[in-house]
């Protein structure tokens, strides 16, 4: 699950970058 978890967390920086603004986010 090491993968998955890398592969997770890569592609869910991705999306904080590209909704950055997002006001779900916040942060």
């Amino acid at each position: 699950w090491m993968a998955h978890c890398h592969i997770s967390e890569h592609l869910e920086s991705g999306m904080r970058t590209v909704f950055s603004v997002d006001p779900l986010e916040g942060s």
